[in-house]
């Protein structure tokens, strides 16, 4: 973190705590990329992102 030093001079105080309480998705959210592969958002950030770690990740995903 020495490089950091010049950009950050106090010490960086941010908690990693476990989280206690999961709140699931409302249902218009879940599996959204499924529900709408033609729309902007999803054709031009999700889709390269999923290629991306397919090709990466490739020996540990199921044929």
């Amino acid at each position: 973190m020495r490089e950091l030093a010049p950009l950050y001079p106090k010490p960086i105080a941010t908690k990693l705590l476990p989280f206690t309480t999961f709140y699931p998705a409302e249902a218009y959210h879940r599996d959204y990329f499924a529900r709408h592969p033609e729309a902007p958002y999803c054709r031009l950030v999700i889709a390269p992102k999923l290629e991306k770690a397919r090709k990466a990740f490739k020996s540990l995903l199921r044929p």
